[in-house]
């Protein structure tokens, strides 16, 4: 896949602080909206649990309104909800049923095949929306590979001015 500029990733925590989750629901929305109005019309994320989960919902959401926007999932293996609650898995197959494409990186699981996953969504963008309050980790490394790829980062963590202990799972 040649890098796209109209496009956008979402890569982030899989568990969003339940007292954070509507603020950055909204803050998301409006960042997507903003992009679109930007000529951003393609959209990339593993739909994996947690934010990457929220940003695929949003923008399948938004389809109503700008019919023309589309979202390519990119799966690290063909069995990415392995262990995944019922409702989980649920959620993801909604995403899969309405996503425009979906690719995979692997057959199966490997060690480090959501780091490629993660460098194939960057290097497909020209923005990257995240959500991380971490310096470390799969989403940190990947925050830093997106401004080393020279991509308009937007963490929507920095959005949230709550803060708390009580986490929850989307």
């Amino acid at each position: 896949m040649n890098r796209m500029e109209k496009a956008a990733c979402f890569i982030g925590h899989r568990v969003i602080p339940v007292n954070e989750y509507e603020i950055i629901k909204e803050h998301l929305e409006n960042e997507i909206i903003n992009i679109i109005n930007q000529g951003v019309c393609h959209f990339f994320t593993s739909a994996a649990l947690g934010f990457d989960i929220l940003a695929a919902q949003t923008v399948l959401k938004l389809k109503e309104i700008y019919p023309d926007i589309k979202l390519t999932l990119i799966l690290h293996c063909e069995t990415p909800t392995k262990s995944w609650s019922e409702k989980n898995i649920k959620k993801f197959n909604l995403i899969l049923n309405n996503a425009d494409n979906v690719e995979y990186m692997a057959k199966n699981y490997s060690t480090g095949c959501m780091y490629l996953r993660n460098q194939e969504l960057i290097d497909n963008s020209s923005f990257f929306l995240c959500f991380s309050k971490s310096a470390f980790g799969k989403t940190a490394h990947a925050i830093d590979y997106a401004h080393r790829k020279g991509l308009t980062v937007i963490n929507l963590a920095n959005f949230s001015k709550i803060s708390g202990t009580q986490q929850g799972t989307l």
